[in-house]
């Protein structure tokens, strides 16, 4: 058998080896997975003495998963007290630092937070104040006088905003928001608010049981949207919407996926386990998003418990278009 001169081969591996680092660069790496966690209704841990050890557990093993996860952001869907007191705040303020300089998080103000049996004016940002939280990485931007936030982050190539916006966002934080939205046009668009979805899958209206409505109007009189009014007056508007989160309801979960006026497909979730076995025994939702395969896996887990909910209502795949 003859081989060939020892610098033909030589030459040969060389081209060889450099095409594949030229197709290698040229088709880029494939980005890492990354992860959001969502934090359902937490009132009923700040309800009871000591039952805030479920909150706890919750924002400590965010923190231990951090690096493992590539956790980018927390959301808490809102309810984050039960009766607005300084007691509870000042727990919830305690669970949540905990990830102040390690997760960026966004929080929701829902019904038990504007007073339930005290002021329509959520004391929200005596407690999270916005010189705090605009010190933490992924910042955007507060609505003056109203509690609704902003906030970016990047995973790969990809960019995100993440919308916080009132129990029944009034026309003008909608209005705000549309212009968050069209000046990060390039950014895909995830937003939560309190009241959005029932338990049922379907956008919440004047008929939905405790719907956003049913809390009164604004201190300055203005109406609060329901989840159908929500969708028509904002998302369905923007082509770069591609999630929606929401708790209030007994639920525990549901889900919906609709399609914007400019094609997207906009996936919907509900969850709220404080209606179950001890006041929701720290469940907190897991979105570990591949952004190669454009997928989205869901999951249910409670690090209190060390235990994960298993049927389709919590665990399940979400799959976006390009």
């Amino acid at each position: 058998m003859i081989k060939p001169p020892k610098a033909i081969t030589f030459l040969t591996a060389f081209i060889i080896t450099s095409l594949v680092l030229v197709a290698t660069l040229s088709a880029g790496e494939a980005p890492s997975p990354f992860t959001i966690i969502l934090l359902p209704d937490t009132q009923n841990y700040l309800k009871y003495e000591g039952a805030d050890k479920k909150f706890l557990a919750q924002t400590r093993w965010i923190k231990e998963n951090k690096d493992k996860l590539n956790i980018k952001f927390v959301i808490h869907e809102g309810d984050i007290t039960d009766d607005n007191s300084p007691e509870q705040w000042k727990k919830a303020k305690a669970c949540m630092e905990i990830l102040d300089g390690c997760v960026p998080y966004a929080l929701c103000v829902g019904n038990h937070d504007i007073g339930y049996k005290g002021p329509a004016k959520s004391p929200v940002c005596e407690y999270f104040k916005e010189s705090d939280l605009s010190k933490e990485k992924g910042w955007g931007g507060k609505m003056p006088e109203e509690d609704c936030f902003w906030y970016t982050f990047e995973a790969g190539s990809e960019k995100y905003v993440i919308l916080s916006l009132g129990l029944g966002p009034n026309d003008k934080m909608l209005k705000w928001a549309d212009g968050i939205v069209e000046a990060n046009k390039d950014c895909h668009v995830l937003m939560v608010t309190h009241d959005y979805l029932d338990s049922d899958g379907r956008l919440s209206n004047k008929k939905t049981k405790k719907n956003a409505t049913a809390y009164g109007a604004y201190p300055d009189g203005s109406l609060r949207n329901t989840g159908e009014q929500i969708w028509d007056k904002h998302v369905k508007k923007h082509g770069n919407y591609i999630m929606v989160f929401s708790g209030h309801y007994e639920g525990p979960a549901s889900k919906n996926s609709m399609k914007g006026e400019n094609g997207n497909i906009v996936h919907q979730m509900m969850a709220n386990y404080q209606y179950q076995e001890g006041g929701g025994n720290g469940y907190l939702r897991i979105l570990k998003f591949d952004q190669s395969q454009k997928k989205c896996q869901v999951s249910t887990y409670s690090p209190y418990l060390d235990k994960f909910r298993k049927d389709d209502a919590n665990e399940f795949s979400l799959y976006f278009a390009d």
